[in-house]
């Protein structure tokens, strides 16, 4: 449940102001329709392999299957670990 008025990129929002972080810098993972609004929010969306195959076009980045680590996986792909 979100607050009326709000959305997972109001929070995006919030958080990339508090912390002073560009907008190149953001990502967000997702594999669902409600991931829609933060995947427009950021400059990088990263979808789950496993996630809904509608999403896996407009995506930045399509990573593997939750299963086989994919988070691990587009975070070295993206050089943030």
């Amino acid at each position: 449940m979100v607050p009326n008025g709000h959305s997972k990129a109001t929070g995006i929002d919030f958080v990339l102001k508090y912390f002073n972080i560009d907008d190149k810098n953001s990502f967000a993972f997702g594999d669902s329709n409600n991931d829609i609004d933060m995947f427009e929010r950021v400059s990088n969306s990263i979808v789950m392999g496993n996630g809904n195959p509608e999403l896996f076009d407009n995506a930045t980045f399509v990573t593997k299957h939750i299963d086989e680590d994919g988070i691990e996986y587009a975070m070295k792909y993206f050089d943030i670990i």
